[in-house]
């Protein structure tokens, strides 16, 4: 996909990330709708499947744990469809999809249906943000487009507590009909945002000449996938925050319990205010890779922190991980602009689908194996686990920028390969 036209100059006052083109102010709304749904089924699941259906943590845990691993197996098969038949298209087949499973919970009352739907559902989801990426790549000029994804997320951020708050009013009224509106909710606002797909303007470069094209761009780029693989074990702070904080400061430390929440909403706001911010000149793969290896030092950082919080007392346990969390946020801050940019810059216009579904495999695994990885071997280690982990990370941050240098020779050289001119 291509941009359309070079847009404006923003208004004096506005910001440059501020959503210029028609179709980035869809994109916007979009972003708003879709996650004040996901935000209030987030809310509100936990309610519908454990008290009226019943469901174990267990049997949740494992249905979401089958949809992930599907869901990866898909994702890239769901690029490959798209850099075939057109990437707008294929999203839009995608939310449809999510749109029929979600209203399919309304028909489950055991275990099996739950299960069943649940891995339906993993077989579109982990395809959706990567190709979202790949659509709102396509609105805007090449140096704009991790600011136009980073004010997307912040919008994001947004509608998700919304959406959770609004959930609120659910899940006190506890009856099933109540929740029930809320998923179909849910299901109503990925109808919305295939039909909104339908309206943007933005061109498609030309669909892979044959079949036979599939798997070959992937296999001719090993430092492409080396650099997906480091990226996603940098996006080890996504269940740092959700469990891993939470699990050491009630289980290992005298911080109160309540602070986990507030850490928490802190991390949210700044996630909301800063993210545009610091996702300044991240489009150059050189900036990219120096924003991952921030990355990796902050998380590191935060990880020596939270180690010596267990046998702190007093004033020092509440500075403590709020430093922490401070280093964390920016961590996934940087996180998410180096990826944005390193993986835009180094996947070919032609074969944009596979190569970002590709790429987002990395976060994918670690959101299916980093919590066994916290709760199994980090946390039982104590503050030696943290300080493994911190060097971990820290090697993970020297490696980024020589690793990301040689993926972009890698993508130069296999230009002539898969260039191509985009077409109306």
């Amino acid at each position: 996909m291509t941009a359309t036209a070079t847009a404006a100059p923003p208004a004096p006052g506005r910001s440059s990330s501020w959503p210029r083109s028609g179709d980035e102010r869809r994109l916007v709304l979009i972003a708003l709708i879709d996650s004040l749904g996901s935000g209030a089924f987030m809310a509100a699941s936990v309610v519908l499947f454990t008290r009226l259906l019943g469901l174990s943590a267990v049997q949740i845990g494992t249905a979401i744990a089958v949809a992930g691993v599907a869901g990866m197996a898909f994702a890239v098969p769901w690029g490959i469809t798209a850099d075939r038949f057109g990437t707008r298209r294929v999203l839009q087949l995608l939310q449809l999809w999510r749109a029929i499973g979600f209203l399919g919970y309304v028909l489950v009352d055991d275990f099996t249906g739950y299960l069943v739907v649940t891995l339906l559902l993993g077989l579109a989801e982990k395809a959706s943000p990567p190709l979202t990426t790949a659509v709102a790549a396509a609105t805007v000029e090449p140096d704009r487009r991790v600011q136009l994804l980073a004010y997307l997320r912040s919008v994001r951020n947004v509608g998700f507590t919304a959406g959770s708050l609004l959930a609120t009013l659910a899940v006190l009224a506890g009856d099933r009909t109540a929740l029930l509106l809320v998923v179909c909710g849910n299901a109503a606002t990925f109808v919305f945002a295939a039909a909104m797909l339908g309206t943007l303007r933005a061109r498609q470069a030309p669909p892979a000449a044959s079949r036979t094209e599939a798997g070959a761009p992937l296999r001719r780029r090993p430092w492409f996938c080396l650099s997906a693989l480091l990226s996603g074990a940098i996006s080890i702070h996504r269940p740092l925050l959700a469990i891993g904080l939470p699990l050491w400061l009630i289980g290992h430390t005298s911080a109160p319990p309540a602070m986990v929440t507030v850490l928490i909403a802190v991390n949210t706001v700044l996630v909301m205010l800063l993210q545009v911010r610091f996702s300044r000149r991240s489009d150059a793969p050189v900036e990219a890779a120096r924003q991952l290896r921030l990355a990796a030092v902050m998380l590191a950082g935060f990880a020596l922190l939270i180690s010596v919080s267990a046998g702190a007392g007093g004033w020092v346990v509440i500075v403590l991980p709020v430093l922490a969390v401070l280093a964390l946020t920016c961590g996934e801050l940087w996180h998410s602009a180096g990826s944005w940019g390193l993986s835009l810059a180094l996947s070919p216009e032609r074969f944009r689908g596979r190569f970002l579904t590709a790429f987002n495999l990395g976060v994918n695994a670690v959101d299916v194996t980093g919590a066994v990885l916290i709760t199994a071997v980090v946390l039982p280690a104590g503050m030696l686990g943290w300080i493994g982990l911190a060097a971990v990370l820290a090697a993970l941050g020297a490696a980024a920028v020589p690793v990301s240098a040689r993926a972009e020779r890698e993508a130069q050289q296999a230009a002539p390969l898969h260039h191509s001119q985009p077409t109306p």
